[in-house]
C-alpha cells in the first residue's frame, strides 16, 4: 500500500477481517507498522507483513483489510495534528481505492 504521512514518523496498525455475507467482521490478525525519517509529503510504500496465521475462510466470505493510525490495544503514538493518506494500484497502474486518517488524542 502506498502511504503519505504529514509527519516524518508515525505508526499504522492493520487488522485484517473475515466477512460474512451479512457484512459481520471478524478480525483474524493484526499488527502494527512503524516508520521513521521519511518526508511529510511524500508518499512511499508501506509493506505490511502480518504474523502467520492459519484460518480457514468460509465459502462466501470475503477478506478485509482496515489500516487506521489508531489502535485501542497498541494505542497510537503518531504527532496529534498528523494526517496519513493510504492508497493502492492496481495491477493496470490505474488508481485503486484511497482513505486518509488522523490521529486522534482522546
Amino acid at each position: 500500500m502506498t502511504v503519505t504521512p504529514t509527519a516524518s514518523e508515525g505508526t499504522l496498525f492493520a487488522h485484517l477481517y473475515d466477512v460474512d455475507r451479512l457484512g459481520v467482521a471478524k478480525l483474524i490478525t493484526h499488527t502494527p507498522y512503524g516508520f521513521a525519517d521519511r518526508q511529510a509529503g511524500r508518499p512511499f510504500a508501506a509493506d505490511v507483513t502480518f504474523q502467520s496465521t492459519a484460518y480457514g475462510v468460509p465459502a462466501g466470505h470475503r477478506l478485509a483489510l482496515a489500516v487506521d493510525t489508531v489502535d485501542a490495544v497498541h494505542k497510537e503514538n503518531d504527532p496529534a495534528s498528523a494526517k496519513v493518506t493510504f492508497s493502492s494500484r492496481r495491477p493496470t497502474g490505474r488508481s485503486g481505492a484511497s482513505a486518509t486518517t488522523s490521529a486522534g488524542r482522546g
